[in-house]
């Protein structure tokens, strides 16, 4: 009986299928990664492989190993042969084109690529220049902190300036001000919470999502066992409750969006917090508060701190890129997600530069900051639709169930 060994892969080389993944989905980068791999490595004789051997190296089954070589071929990365056989039709075997950096950045350029093409300017499918050579502005939605860490890896590897662009960061309080800006014409590409992004457009602001930063909300209601008089397990506890929101604030659209949906809004008494929800819960004025994943982190010294995730009720997206279409040059806008991506790649390997440099322009701690990002990378940055289609994912569904849901707040 003949026996046969297969080569599968292994850490590195699943560390590389996430980094194809942001620009290609989870199958196909795992199908170039085991491709690429076999390329560089000195053990293997013959790096072109057959459809089984792909199989068994990936974990994936037949059908989404063939989907994935479709569409790897039509994108150029994957090249089909033959192997030489001395009995019957010779089997056909595919090859990785080029090499692993080429192979990141031409799918990075063409996930890019398809995210400005989804905007509804004519404008998006023109290979536009920069004329102007003026920096393309990125507006943040807060002060500098560990939300910001691809953007800030993406300039301290020089992604931006590889991609010929001259990127600067203006930072706003909050997602209304930023969004302000863009729509102004005070910034070229703005981070913008969904549901204000949301909201806007239904007033007519002239802005359109780009890419979605982080796939699934930040918001959280919180207290501690103290403030609430015991564990807070779900939304019905919070009938009869004082729940403090900070006004016009993205994090207070969210939560009233969960206190809809929840069937409780009509049974709470919101209070304005005016961004001191920690010393609202530690006075006793409100018994519960909304902010972000990270804010019930200033209550490490009081035990028994609760929290109510709010896209774990209600999925929604996290902050987004907002952009207006006709005033940015659509090239402008590809370089600048193709570089962004690879921050995000440099920033997820290791955030420890960026986070020094957000804590050089900041009072936060630098070690936070890293807390802050890979906590959100891990809850926060991943979904189905990324998985599949890649970094920035969004469809109109989510977006019209969004809607809906903030209608029913009474909020557009």
């Amino acid at each position: 009986m003949r026996t046969e060994a297969f080569w599968v892969m292994d850490d590195d080389d699943e560390s590389l299928a996430a980094d194809l993944g942001l620009g290609l989905g989870a199958e196909p980068a795992r199908v170039l990664a085991y491709l690429l791999r076999r390329d560089v490595d000195d053990r293997i004789e013959e790096p072109r492989a057959r459809v089984l051997e792909i199989r068994l190296g990936t974990g994936l089954g037949r059908q989404p190993v063939i989907d994935a070589l479709s569409a790897l071929a039509e994108r150029g990365l994957v090249a089909e042969s033959t192997l030489d056989s001395q009995q019957g039709r010779p089997p056909k075997a595919w090859s990785a084109e080029g090499t692993v950096e080429t192979a990141i950045r031409r799918a990075y350029e063409e996930r890019a690529d398809r995210l400005v093409s989804a905007l509804s300017t004519d404008a998006a499918t023109d290979p536009a220049s920069d004329p102007s050579g003026e920096p393309l502005r990125v507006g943040f939605n807060w002060l500098p902190n560990g939300l910001q860490v691809p953007f800030y890896a993406a300039r301290t590897a020089d992604a931006y300036g590889t991609s010929r662009l001259d990127v600067e960061f203006v930072h706003h309080r909050g997602s209304r001000a930023a969004l302000e800006a863009v729509a102004a014409g005070a910034v070229d590409v703005g981070v913008v919470g969904a549901a204000t992004l949301t909201s806007a457009i239904q007033r007519g602001v002239a802005v359109e999502p780009l890419a979605v930063l982080y796939q699934r909300a930040m918001a959280v209601l919180y207290t501690t066992r103290a403030a609430f008089g015991g564990p807070l397990t779900g939304s019905e506890q919070l009938r009869g409750r004082r729940i403090g929101l900070s006004p016009d604030t993205e994090t207070r659209l969210l939560a009233e969006v969960f206190l809809s949906q929840a069937g409780v809004a009509d049974d709470v008494e919101i209070l304005e917090t005016d961004g001191e929800e920690v010393e609202a819960l530690r006075s006793g004025r409100a018994d519960v508060v909304a902010g972000s994943f990270s804010d019930p982190w200033r209550l490490d010294g009081e035990a028994d701190v609760e929290t109510l995730a709010i896209a774990d009720q209600f999925p929604i997206y996290g902050p987004v890129l907002a952009v207006d279409p006709e005033a940015v040059a659509p090239d402008r806008l590809r370089r600048f997600l193709a570089a962004t991506m690879l921050g995000w790649r440099a920033g997820r390997a290791d955030p420890t530069l960026a986070a020094g440099r957000i804590a050089a322009e900041s009072d936060a701690d630098r070690d936070e900051i890293e807390r802050t990002f890979r906590t959100a990378l891990s809850s926060f940055a991943d979904s189905k639709a990324s998985r599949t289609d890649g970094w920035g994912a969004h469809g109109e569904d989510e977006w019209e169930r969004l809607r809906i849901a903030l209608a029913r707040t009474g909020r557009l």
